[in-house]
């Protein structure tokens, strides 16, 4: 079951795409995520490990002239939040893509802001914030949200994983790092904020 926490598929893949998009800790984190990115209406926006789509409806919320993209590795996502978000697909202002950050076209234009939820627990950190940093354009933001899950996570925990990003988003080359927590229970998300330059 864990595994389904990374990449869902099947049936219980759809299941744990309803958790993500009912709980109410998950929405809360998506919806201050993004609050936390300060979006304009034409800007490029990127989420990493879109899931189901939860985060990117609030994005178009306030990108109503520029382009938001989702990717995602799963199938069972990219279903999921094309059917929570259709009538933004079919007016082109949101585009899905199966697959991997280094698997994004070369040819991509630069995004303004790069986002994931829940992402960074799986995997490779540092490379992973090194291929988001490629994809950023010129003064571009890049945020990573968590909240530590499964086995008695701690406030410590979140917050040394906090100052883990800090450490890797700087050696990225990123400026203005930051870290913004929010009160969930068992332990507070945290987002790692920083700019390219």
């Amino acid at each position: 079951m864990p595994s389904q926490f990374s990449k869902p598929t099947g049936l219980i893949g759809r299941l744990v795409g309803w958790i993500f998009a009912n709980r109410a800790s998950n929405v809360r984190r998506s919806n201050w995520t993004v609050e936390l990115l300060k979006l304009a209406p034409r800007d490029r926006v990127l989420e990493v490990g879109c899931g189901p789509g939860i985060a990117l409806k609030a994005c178009l919320k306030t990108v109503t002239d520029g382009t938001v993209v989702g990717l995602d590795h799963s199938d069972v996502m990219i279903a999921q939040a094309r059917g929570r978000n259709l009538r933004a697909v079919r007016k082109k202002r949101l585009r899905l893509v199966l697959g991997t950050l280094a698997e994004l076209p070369h040819d991509e234009p630069p995004f303004d802001k790069i986002f994931s939820i829940n992402v960074i627990q799986f995997v490779d950190k540092a490379a992973f914030i090194a291929e988001s940093v490629k994809h950023l354009s010129r003064d571009g933001i890049l945020a990573t949200s968590f909240q530590p899950r499964g086995g008695k996570p701690t406030r410590e925990q979140a917050l040394e994983m906090g100052k883990t990003l800090e450490t890797l988003f700087t050696s990225a080359g990123l400026t203005e790092v930051r870290t913004e927590l929010l009160e969930l229970k068992p332990v507070p998300a945290i987002c790692v904020l920083g700019r390219k330059k």
